[in-house]
């Protein structure tokens, strides 16, 4: 009796693991974008996803984290040194209305997709970051959707950016951030995923911070089981809440560490360093 329960143990614990990536170790990361940041706070992050026009990776030579660089590929921002060579094309759609100098952009376009490789990820890789986290990835997917005929093709040409952009800097970590519907045709050609508002949202209406809607936690679980399972790569799950001890916080990381999620708990704005596990 003894022996069949022991085996039964074993089993769960089996079957748990192929369930949250076991054969991968929590990650202790970060993603700030301000610009006061000391090697002591440095130390044991093993990722850290910053701003790239207030940190600088050749500060902090003797810190063994790997450094990763945002990048916006879907949005164009009217507070970077480009914008002024942008601000007039006609690949810009809309404003974003949560963040107002922020700007969808369609990235079917050959003069958007140049002046990325060419003009804005290279002063990034100069800069000494190890990597790119490639943010608003899911523009692509909300103008197919919105209007399939205008903006035909949109998802496919994301999709192809990606992989040309791994082919252009093989050696470089690529992290993308959310456009989960597009996460399985580019997940061979990236390093790692980030999600937000998978277990915690901000409601950008209300400015608080509230539980994700329980369908939307499960089809976003089970498109990121999908790709861990297939890929063998990890997630690093953002975390909007308050406080680390709220109990909206506690229940995503309780959530997050049963699915072999490394999470992070911090503020919509990103500009304060956060909770690590």
């Amino acid at each position: 009796m003894q022996a069949r329960y022991v085996k039964t143990v074993i089993l769960a614990l089996f079957m748990l693991c192929l369930m949250t990536s076991c054969d991968q170790k929590p990650t202790k990361w970060m993603v700030y974008y301000g610009d006061l940041l000391t090697e002591e706070q440095l130390n044991g992050v093993a990722l850290a996803i910053l701003e790239p026009a207030h940190i600088a990776p050749k500060k902090f030579p003797g810190v063994s984290t790997k450094f990763i660089g945002y990048v916006s590929i879907g949005e164009a921002e009217e507070y970077r040194p480009y914008w002024f060579d942008v601000m007039d094309k006609d690949f810009l759609v809309s404003k974003n209305p949560n963040w107002p100098k922020n700007h969808l952009v369609d990235i079917r376009s050959p003069a958007w997709q140049k002046m990325l490789l060419e003009k804005i990820i290279p002063p990034i890789v100069n800069k000494g970051y190890h990597g790119l986290f490639l943010d608003t990835i899911d523009t692509a997917v909300y103008l197919e959707t919105t209007d399939p005929v205008k903006f035909k093709g949109s998802k496919q040409a994301m999709i192809a950016f990606i992989k040309k952009l791994k082919q252009d800097y093989p050696s470089l970590t690529i992290i993308t951030n959310n456009g989960l519907e597009l996460l399985m045709d580019f997940g061979r050609n990236i390093d790692g995923v980030v999600v937000e508002d998978l277990y915690t949202r901000h409601d950008f209406k209300t400015k608080k911070n509230i539980k994700t809607p329980k369908d939307d936690m499960e089809y976003k679980e089970a498109i990121l089981s999908k790709f861990t399972n297939y890929y063998n790569k990890p997630v690093y799950n953002i975390l909007y809440a308050d406080s680390p001890t709220s109990s909206l916080a506690k229940f995503g990381i309780a959530r997050s560490a049963s699915k072999g999620y490394n999470w992070y708990v911090t503020t919509v704005d990103l500009m304060k360093i956060g909770t690590m596990q």
